[in-house]
């Protein structure tokens, strides 16, 4: 029944979300064959994406930017075989647009980047922001499940103050419960926090009192205590739960689709798939581990077998029949094999009686993606045969990079790629380089990392042995070195580096430390501080201070002086440097503004050197 009333809508927002998910579950009792899923994020900017990014550096760059960017849409099509002739294979598709809007919940990140990029292709391409806005599916992460559906019993710490008021409180509902005959009570003008403590103390001294916590919007909230029987207060209880358990699920919303597709194992397949899962991880699951390695473990304990469509389209037998120029965008992939007759015994209908889908194309919307990733795989996996799809399970594509992601092993060197590293000789020019390649932009292309080390990606496409002799006649021009040398002492540096850096910084640290300690431990003048009090002096006439002009005798000048007046006599005891005991020197001044030197330390004009008002 949800099916046939859902299929029409084929958009999902929190309206229809439960219909959704309902048909999901029914679709997945069935014997599907792989899911394939999209996403669409509100901005993918911040990665270099370098040639020379080792797997690691490449993860970690996408790590960022998948925990900063937020997701809007999630495309799932699942797909199921259908009884068909023994000469073709038929698929039914059931494909799902989610829209999906982050749940705010403590210590979460409550705010919404967009990249501007991103917001302007999705204008173009008439993306329902209102949609996304006010009807978006909630989402939350695992840790934010918990705290939502588990109960937490909680050790209340109260202040006096507190104390006081919740004693009062529960001497009052001992006073109803016991001399009273009415029926409810209700507490009033309490905290969410107090509010959870005293229900947690009636519910532990009152097993037949039911307390409901009722809101009355901006008047507030209120505590309703009802004197009912065992049996009463044990089936409002467990009505309660199943309320506070909907609208649980409610909030958790598209997680329960990554509970939905990783209990049931099914294969997962997508086009440039390693965002989308990064994505999906890091929303709907758990904060995206630091290291590669343990993002890969993690991944394939919820999804045990994933294919990526970027990789099945660059195998030999399909490249032979592709045209000498050709693009590996999801749209340009769609166009080649829908038209290719080696691939037509493969046909996919749609699941339910109508769709949105049916004649029309939508790229960019990832239910549409999601459905064009699937269909694209199920024919070329068919034309392939299944032996040949092991070599591509588990492993995913990363965009400007010689390397595949293994989700199961070690990276390796794209198939179809071949990729040299060269050091430009002494004298010779990046555009005498780049002339010996001119042609062959759709073949290769050249990047420098600095001024001199250049890497040469050459494509493994019809034509391209032709660069591969280009390269040999530039002796004069470039050095070639071996790739996996230079990867290997690459990273041996990095390391060096990354150690002298820490280092560095823990010296630097160390410094800081210990200059704080320094300036803790640091007391101008021994015992308490006693204030600066003025002392009722009669005042002498004022001296001038001028500056020393500069000499040979006095090659600087000395800083300006602050003090016009000055008091020659000793130092109030309470202002002593050194003892209250011992007799100050008579041969230091004093004056509000600081010390000063006697005559015969003065300059030869007379003028006296002003000191710091510390210690001397």
């Amino acid at each position: 029944v949800h099916g046939i009333s859902f299929q029409g809508k084929m958009d999902v927002v929190k309206d229809n979300f439960e219909f959704a998910c309902a048909e999901i579950e029914t679709i997945l009792r069935k014997e599907v064959s792989f899911v394939s899923i999209d996403c669409e994020f509100s901005g993918t900017t911040g990665t270099s994406e370098a040639i020379t990014d080792t797997p690691e550096e490449r993860y970690s760059q996408m790590r960022e930017v998948a925990q900063k960017f937020q997701l809007i849409q999630i495309g799932i099509t699942l797909f199921v075989k259908a009884l068909s002739p023994a000469t073709t294979i038929k698929y039914e598709a059931y494909p799902f647009n989610i829209y999906v809007f982050p749940e705010t919940r403590p210590g979460t990140q409550n705010f919404i980047i967009f990249d501007l990029d991103a917001a302007s292709s999705y204008r173009e391409q008439k993306l329902d922001f209102n949609k996304w806005f006010y009807e978006g599916v909630p989402y939350m992460n695992e840790k934010g499940e918990r705290a939502l559906i588990e109960e937490v019993i909680e050790e209340f710490q109260l202040t006096p103050d507190e104390e006081r008021t919740t004693g009062s409180i529960l001497e009052s509902v001992k006073c109803w419960y016991l001399e009273t005959p009415k029926k409810e009570y209700t507490i009033v003008d309490l905290n969410s926090y107090l509010r959870r403590y005293i229900s947690h103390k009636i519910e532990q001294y009152y097993p037949s009192v039911y307390v409901e916590v009722i809101s009355k919007g901006e008047f507030g909230t209120d505590i309703v205590l009802s004197k009912v029987g065992l049996e009463e207060k044990k089936a409002k209880k467990e009505a309660k739960r199943r309320k506070t358990l909907r609208e649980a699920q409610k909030k958790t919303g598209a997680r329960r689709l990554l509970h939905l597709l990783s209990s049931k194992k099914t294969p997962i397949v997508g086009h440039n798939l390693l965002f989308a899962l990064m994505f999906i991880y890091s929303h709907l699951q758990d904060t995206l581990p630091e290291k590669l390695a343990d993002f890969k473990a993690q991944i394939t304990t919820l999804f045990p077998e994933v294919y990526d469509t970027m990789l099945l389209f660059s195998d030999e037998r399909l490249r032979c029949l592709l045209p000498s120029q050709y693009s590996s965008s999801l749209e340009s992939m769609y166009s080649f094999i829908s038209k290719s007759k080696e691939m037509s015994k493969t046909t996919i209908t749609f699941g339910g009686p109508t769709s949105k889908y049916l004649g029309k194309e939508q790229f960019h919307e990832a239910g549409f993606d999601a459905y064009i990733a699937g269909c694209c795989f199920s024919k070329m996996a068919n034309y392939l045969s299944l032996p040949s799809l092991e070599k591509y399970k588990n492993r995913l594509f990363s965009y400007k990079s010689p390397y595949n992601l293994n989700l199961t092993g070690i990276e390796e060197i794209h198939e179809n790629t071949i990729v040299c590293v060269g050091r430009l000789i002494k004298g010779k020019t990046v555009d005498e380089l780049n002339a010996k390649f001119k042609g062959y932009q759709d073949l290769c292309y050249v990047k420098f990392v600095d001024d001199c080390i250049a890497f040469i990606v050459i494509k493994k496409q019809r034509g391209h042995k032709k660069v591969l002799d280009s390269i040999k006649n530039c002796k004069d021009i470039l050095l070639v070195e071996d790739w996996k040398k230079y990867v290997e002492e690459r990273k041996i540096k990095m390391e060096m580096d990354g150690k002298r850096a820490f280092e560095k910084k823990k010296k630097k640290d160390s410094k800081e430390a210990q200059r704080v300690n320094n300036l803790s431990s640091f007391r101008p003048f021994p015992g308490p501080f006693v204030p600066f009090l003025p002392m009722q002096m009669p005042v002498p006439m004022p001296v001038p201070m001028q500056m020393p002009m500069q000499s040979e005798e006095y090659p600087r000048p000395f800083p300006p002086p602050i003090v016009n007046t000055m008091r020659p006599g000793p130092i109030p005891s309470h202002f002593h440097p050194f003892s209250s005991a011992e007799p100050f020197p008579q041969r230091f001044f004093y004056s509000y503004g600081g010390y000063v030197r006697p005559p015969q330390y003065q300059t030869p004009n007379n003028q006296p050197i002003f000191l710091s008002l510390i210690h001397i």
